[in-house]
């Protein structure tokens, strides 16, 4: 991106207020994702209990709550100064990128049958991940009483006979939609899949999403090489080897913001297109200007293109 920390600080600043100014507008009362007659209400309506428009709605909280974390983390409410951790903020952005990407492929397909697809085979995947997170809670560890083996083998049995009757459900729903019960039944593709193929509708330029994503995946577990990518580093002594001190990069902290935002943004219009509800989609007021450099793509429907 080529800036220097002075115009760095300053983009932080104004992504800052971005992101109290989206947080804003998603607190003004919008609770019915689906207008009537809709594309959204009408896939709903096919899905039960299991609502896109739900399940979307939640990506955009969480994604949101990211953001509001991120930006908890960056600026001090006493000073209005900004805080910019090592690595602190990446682990939130990342969150933020996941969950917009994956409100994004769930609302991307022109094609409803493959809308649908996509929501149950999400339905279908956090069913596996909570079958999985009871297998491990439920394992025999040395030392189990004879009343914890059997508390344990009574939520096993529990969870055996809950899921499999949500599965029932979401595969009713694929076969009475025409869905193959082999798609369903896979769950997600990963997020990396997901990432990527929603970083094409983002618009900021090329795998930008995607990279940031990769990149800041890998700072959100300990490691060197991609801690010394993100940071600036002040060498301390002379020698083969030697002590230096570590220093957020702030230009990476603008690219991942940016990439966070801007999936936001797009999650926000194609939410507000399918669902028929305009005023879901963000866009600055008079009193919000974007500051220099920086404009709405016309094309993407309110993502930041330098």
């Amino acid at each position: 991106m080529g800036l220097d920390q002075r115009a760095a600080a300053e983009r932080i600043r104004y992504q800052l207020r971005l992101i109290e100014s989206i947080a804003q507008q998603a607190e003004s009362g919008h609770f019915d994702l689906a207008a009537p007659g809709s594309e959204l209400a009408t896939d709903d309506a096919l899905l039960g209990g299991h609502q896109t428009s739900h399940l979307v709605g939640h990506c955009l909280s969480v994604s949101q709550d990211a953001l509001s974390t991120a930006k908890l983390i960056l600026l001090d409410p006493i000073t209005d100064g900004l805080r910019i951790p090592v690595v602190g903020q990446f682990p939130v952005l990342r969150t933020s990128i996941e969950s917009a990407s994956l409100a994004i492929w769930l609302l991307a397909p022109d094609e409803q049958r493959e809308r649908l697809c996509r929501s149950l085979r999400a339905r279908m995947d956090e069913i596996h991940h909570e079958d999985h997170l009871v297998t491990v809670l439920t394992e025999a560890e040395e030392g189990d009483t004879k009343a914890k083996t059997a508390e344990k083998q009574k939520h096993r049995r529990e969870n055996t006979k809950r899921s499999r009757a949500q599965k029932k459900r979401l595969r009713d729903h694929a076969t009475d939609s025409g869905i193959g019960l082999e798609d369903i039944n896979r769950g997600l593709p990963g997020f990396g899949p997901i990432v990527r193929a929603s970083s094409e509708l983002v618009g900021i330029g090329g795998n930008h999403t995607q990279g940031m994503w990769a990149f800041i995946s890998g700072l959100t577990h300990p490691s060197v090489k991609r801690s010394i990518a993100a940071s600036d580093i002040e060498r301390l002594a002379d020698g083969e080897v030697f002590a230096a001190k570590f220093t957020a990069n702030l230009a990476s902290v603008v690219m991942a913001l940016d990439a966070a935002i801007a999936a936001h943004l797009t999650a926000l219009r194609l939410l507000a297109r399918r669902g028929g509800r305009p005023e879901l989609a963000w866009s600055p007021g008079a009193e919000f200007p974007l500051p220099p450099g920086v404009a709405l793509s016309p094309h993407k429907g309110g993502t930041l293109s330098d």
